[in-house]
């Protein structure tokens, strides 16, 4: 569902930044621009209440949502500010249809909220939101995407994003096949 820009604000948002990389427990270039635009979107945003970083990645000892965690509070010391938002950390997905499940569990049994965030600021490349937000509408929640936008230079595509890119088109063929799947024998 998307709502209208002055309906956007909600009074228990919910920032949820999926994870991309992190290779040496640094922030991967895709990692550090969807921060980036969490970071701006929560200065802009005062009726936020909570941050979930999710993601556990393929690399075992390397915890995506830890280093999104630590990127957060090092820029809010930098910035001379202590974060309003509580912060919560997803680190058990390696996909982003476990984000999705994994997520939506934590925000439904979290004794953090009263209620159930009635929004989710969803914040991922710009390449990947049409499907990240396909799959957290599964899980009943209501999605704001916020696509981090990528470097369009030739170069760049080909040398660092063309397999992001690839990645993301097998994933979309994955749900789609899934969903088809689904259609053809729950009939």
């Amino acid at each position: 569902m998307v709502r209208k820009q002055d309906q956007i604000s909600s009074s228990n948002g919910v920032l949820v930044v999926l994870g991309c990389r992190a290779p040496g427990a640094l922030p991967s270039a895709a990692l550090s621009r969807r921060l980036e635009m969490a970071w701006q979107f929560h200065l802009q945003e005062p009726k936020l209440v909570g941050i979930v970083f999710s993601g556990c990645g393929r690399e075992v000892d390397i915890i995506e949502a830890e280093v999104m965690r630590k990127w957060w509070l090092q820029r809010s010391r930098k910035q001379g500010k202590q974060s309003r938002l509580k912060l919560f950390l997803e680190s058990q997905s390696r996909t982003t249809e476990q984000n999705a499940i994994f997520t939506a569990r934590l925000l439904k049994h979290t004794h953090e909220f009263p209620n159930e965030p009635s929004l989710v600021y969803l914040v991922t490349c710009d390449y990947h939101l049409a499907r990240a937000t396909r799959l957290f509408r599964r899980q009943k929640l209501e999605i704001v995407g916020l696509g981090a936008i990528s470097p369009h230079s030739f170069k760049k595509f080909w040398s660092l994003y063309a397999k992001e890119r690839l990645s993301e088109l097998l994933g979309t063929t994955k749900f789609w096949m899934q969903l088809l799947q689904e259609k053809l024998f729950l009939r």
